[in-house]
């Protein structure tokens, strides 16, 4: 006779399956081997970024990610360049940017990485655009935006850079000091006097043609945003706002903003679970967005329009930064002098 049993082991198990019929009883022992099933929503530590620096920009091109820019030594930027392999969770430093910044809006179109605007320390901000080729690990010069700033929001769609957000420093006349920063010297203009100011500006960038175009503004001024895209939509999440001076009371805010190129259009959805801060990053995985801060770690899915509470990074992050290869997310955060890398896994 013949039949069939089911069984549903949770661990490797030997059963005793027997046999009656016309002939007798036989018996045999059968190893079952069980592999437990890949699980999401974990986090796993990997090897720390080289380099002591936050407030950096990651983006990730065939499989690699690349960690530009950011301050170092109390605020000095950075032209540092560091490659990272998931595959074999090694870095590499390549070739580092000519003008050294950090809170560029930075981005990467047809394997190619931009880094614009950005802040040069001591109230200077910039417009410039540099072109990174990782196949040739060379440099050159673009069309600089039209507007001067830093720390907001930056994501690609259909092609095409979005730069929205940030702010610039509106100063006073300036004078020049030399100073020495470890490994770095560097020639700065001090604008005292001066306070920081916040705009909405969005601006897109083609680098198919080179060109900048103003696009519909944000429906409310903020820096210190993070961003993404999803199903060829961007998404702008929290951040701060605050009066032009340096003064003047900080408004953390919890705020989602859909912006649709194709109809450039601005759509308010659902505000994220905990409130805003500026130290956040953000990365998009299979079509859902996870914005990561502190320890939180919260998932918005743009189709059904609602966010969901997800494992906590292990490790308190203050401004991290990420990029995704391979359906996991990388995060890069500096934190009390040492570089971590985490990889999530949704």
């Amino acid at each position: 006779t013949s039949g069939t049993q089911s069984v549903s082991p949770t661990s490797a198990q030997t059963y005793n399956l027997s046999c009656t019929g016309a002939g007798g009883t036989t018996s045999q022992s059968v190893n079952l081997a069980v592999t437990a099933p890949t699980t999401g929503d974990i986090w796993a530590s990997k090897t720390g970024m080289p380099g002591m620096q936050s407030m950096s920009g990651a983006v990730s091109i065939n499989n690699r990610v690349y960690v530009i820019g950011g301050n170092r030594f109390s605020d000095i930027p950075s032209v540092y360049n560091y490659e990272y392999d998931p595959a074999t969770n090694t870095w590499a430093t390549k070739t580092g940017m000519p003008t050294a910044r950090s809170g560029a809006f930075v981005a990467t179109v047809n394997n190619k990485i931009y880094v614009i605007g950005g802040y040069g320390w001591a109230g200077v901000y910039y417009t410039t655009n540099e072109e990174y080729n990782p196949a040739t690990n060379t440099w050159a010069t673009k069309t600089g935006m039209p507007t001067a700033r830093a720390y907001g929001g930056v994501a690609v769609a259909n092609g095409k850079i979005y730069a929205m957000g940030g702010k610039f420093y509106a100063g006073t006349a300036g004078y020049i000091q030399t100073i020495y920063a470890g490994d770095i010297t560097i020639t700065l203009t001090y604008y005292p006097g001066g306070s920081d100011v916040i705009v909405s500006s969005n601006e897109e960038y083609d680098p198919a043609t080179d060109t900048w175009a103003i696009k519909t503004s944000m429906p409310v001024g903020k820096t210190g945003i993070v961003s993404s895209s999803a199903n060829n939509k961007i998404y702008v999440i929290g951040g701060y706002y605050q009066a032009n001076s340096s003064t003047a009371p900080v408004y953390y805010n919890t705020r989602n903003e859909e912006y649709d190129p194709v109809t450039n259009l601005w759509t308010i959805k659902a505000d994220r679970l905990t409130q805003g801060t500026s130290s956040n990053g953000a990365v998009s995985v299979n079509n859902k967005i996870y914005v990561i801060g502190g320890t939180t770690n919260e998932e918005y899915d743009p189709i059904a329009n609602t966010w969901t509470l997800k494992a906590s990074i292990p490790t308190w992050q203050w401004a991290p930064i990420g990029a995704t290869v391979n359906n996991k997310a990388y995060i890069f955060d500096l934190l009390n002098s040492v570089g971590y890398t985490m990889e999530y896994t949704p």
